[in-house]
């Protein structure tokens, strides 16, 4: 369908802002959700792999206003579409950020009302003890990590850091309890939201890659009245934490000819190595590699420079542990770009990260994407005969 200039009325949201079709000089809703409140909604929500409903049932709302339609599939993946105005066909085109963040399984009810558990995707069990976490079952369940305190444990237990599977959670409630609000299977989230440190930090579990996921709103909303000369999808895509699992599926469905990731990064912290961390609030990292197509990269470094938005650069000689990597090869091959947001600590409670750096991520996508015509995709393709360029 047509989507008009301005913005729509707004939809009916508890706690939102209400859209009431005024649009600034940049072509931005003026009334829609603005980055930082979907951030703090976003890291609230929890969603680790197989329970990101949660999470895209924000963003699907967030989007709505933002988009020409809202589509997904039945692994729950989720995209926003804004069409191309003008001749046919255009050329499709996705940014993609994984919506799934690490969590926990329970696996166990044990007596006592303790819980075992297991990991969804990456834990890192150094900075779970004693944590606080939030049990999804029939009802949310507080819970804690247990630790064993160290009166009692011996001079080498305090030097060794238990493995997950030793671990236990401690909801409190009596066994009978337990037993009706809680099921192996049931998946749970660490507890919390975000807090604003000092500078323009955000810290919080989960921001990778829920960061990600806000580049993506800052794109919709810097692009938002302008006619694109692509069809783009900005997708919510599931399941990367356990093995990039829910973009192999987007690629396709939508067959897009161009893409750009967006996922998280190490930055520079004491104890990290240099040589592979980035700068915290210098901007996204744009990886280049041979699994990342040169026009992808040279659109990206183009547009940069062209709003002097800060880029920064890392060579990823192979498998970038990222739905980059997965995407590439779907659907006959998509030409993929990675760009990442510099972020601390992470996979623990405690990932941090520079809003500057998602503000720019989303400026450049936004910038990037409007010289993403037919005349570019051409040139992406090579025809098997007379080595002309087609999409």
């Amino acid at each position: 369908m047509q989507w008009p200039r301005d913005c729509p009325a707004g939809r009916s949201r508890a706690g939102r802002s209400e859209s009431r079709g005024d649009t600034d000089h940049r072509g931005e809703c003026r009334l829609a959700l603005d980055g930082r409140t979907l951030l703090r909604e976003l890291l609230s929500a929890g969603g680790p792999a197989g329970g990101e409903a949660v999470a895209t049932d924000l963003l699907r709302g967030a989007w709505a206003d933002l988009s020409d339609e809202i589509g997904g599939d039945a692994l729950g993946n989720l995209w926003a579409c804004r069409r191309a105005r003008g001749a046919r066909p255009a050329p499709t085109v996705v940014l993609a950020a994984h919506v799934d963040v690490i969590g926990l399984v329970v696996t166990r009810i044990l007596p006592g009302g303790f819980l075992r558990f297991a990991p969804v995707g990456g834990l890192d069990p150094r900075s779970i003890l004693s944590r606080e976490v939030v049990i999804s079952g029939r009802r949310a369940v507080p819970a804690v990590v247990a630790t064993v305190p160290p009166h009692l444990t011996t001079a080498e237990g305090r030097r060794r850091i238990p493995p997950v599977d030793e671990l236990t959670l401690d909801t409190g409630l009596p066994d009978d309890e337990l037993a009706w609000a809680v099921r192996p299977g049931d998946r749970g989230r660490l507890a919390g939201g975000p807090t604003e440190l000092l500078g323009g930090r955000w810290c919080a579990a989960g921001l990778d890659n829920r960061a990600g996921l806000v580049a993506l709103h800052e794109t919709l909303l810097a692009l938002h009245g302008r006619e694109l000369p692509c069809d783009l999808y900005a997708v919510a895509n599931v399941q990367e934490e356990v093995g990039l699992r829910g973009i192999g599926p987007v690629g396709r469905r939508l067959r897009p000819v161009a893409a750009v990731v967006v996922d998280v990064g190490f930055a520079a912290q004491p104890g990290a190595p240099a040589h592979l961390t980035a700068s915290m609030g210098a901007g996204p990292v744009l990886a280049v590699g041979p699994a990342l197509h040169p026009a992808v990269d040279t659109l990206l470094q183009a547009s940069a420079g062209r709003l002097a938005i800060p880029l920064q650069r890392e060579v990823v000689a192979g498998n970038s542990s990222t739905d980059a990597w997965a995407l590439q090869v779907a659907a006959g091959g998509v030409a993929v770009g990675l760009l990442s947001i510099p972020l601390r600590s992470m996979h623990t409670p405690g990932e941090t990260v520079d809003y500057a750096d998602v503000a720019h991520t989303g400026a450049l996508l936004g910038a990037a994407v409007a010289a993403m015509d037919a005349g570019w995709a051409s040139g992406l393709v090579t025809r098997l005969t007379g080595g002309e360029a087609g999409v």
